[in-house]
């Protein structure tokens, strides 16, 4: 397996584990008054996540 296919290999999977985590996050937020610090951390997950996806993507088109 070459360095590109393992790399990845590992965003994808991150990428699985953030959506996951995200996933939970949103179901456990309470319908009202929601507190700032878990949109925060929210927020923080999904930023991380569309910043795997983004070298996910440079990676492959770079592969291609």
């Amino acid at each position: 397996m070459t360095n590109s296919s393992k790399e990845i290999k590992k965003l994808k999977e991150e990428i699985k584990e953030l959506e996951e985590t995200i996933r939970e996050k949103e179901s456990s937020l309470p319908a009202h008054s929601v507190k700032p610090e878990m949109m925060l951390e929210l927020e923080d997950l999904e930023e991380n996540l569309s910043r795997k996806k983004k070298e996910l993507f440079e990676i492959i088109d770079n592969k291609i």
